[in-house]
């Protein structure tokens, strides 16, 4: 019944100076620190820098309820020749696990990766044993293309990262089926 709830009041949208403390709050959780690549402590500052002082090239999705953001989103445009690709991130809150946000964010970055943007590839490191997460990735057509041994350092221990990434082709000029 939470998720439906939860889903009911989800927006996603851009990130607002209003959703700071939120977001914060949700970065520092045991889980979503486990899950992601940052360390823990982050300050409000640090956190505003983030989500509202991105180059060009990053965009960032939050999904927010009446109450407060329960999850992220980043791409990050590759410059240059790689222009044609994306970087990925994305965090939920740890109450709100299995709750479809994930879904939500990834299938909203995608829609703008595709659609926006016209990206081909869009790529990712993921912690090895964040299961849930590459389950999700792997619903959306990510494909694992390496492992990078003892990668991460998590609370002592080193943590290999997959490798994934959705590739589709290029998009076809305008007036062209």
């Amino acid at each position: 019944m939470a998720a439906d709830r939860t889903m009911a009041d989800l927006v996603l949208r851009a990130p607002e100076p209003r959703d700071v403390s939120s977001l914060t709050a949700m970065t520092n959780l045991p889980g979503v620190r486990a899950g992601t690549h940052r360390l823990p402590f982050a300050s409000e500052a640090e956190v505003a820098r983030r989500f509202l002082e991105r180059p060009a090239d990053q965009f960032a999705i939050v999904a927010a309820t009446r109450e407060a953001v329960v999850g992220w989103a980043f791409l990050e445009r590759g410059r240059g020749r790689k222009a044609h690709s994306a970087g990925f991130g994305l965090a939920v809150h740890d109450d709100h696990w299995g709750e479809g946000i994930g879904a939500a964010l990834l299938g909203a970055a995608l829609d703008m990766a595709d659609g926006w943007l016209g990206l081909v590839r869009v790529h990712l490191d993921v912690l090895a044993d964040n299961h849930r997460a590459i389950a999700l990735y792997e619903r959306f057509g990510f494909e694992t293309e390496g492992r990078l041994r003892a990668d991460v350092l998590r609370d002592g221990v080193l943590v290999d990262s997959l490798v994934m990434a959705r590739l589709r082709s290029a998009p076809a000029p305008a007036g062209e089926a």
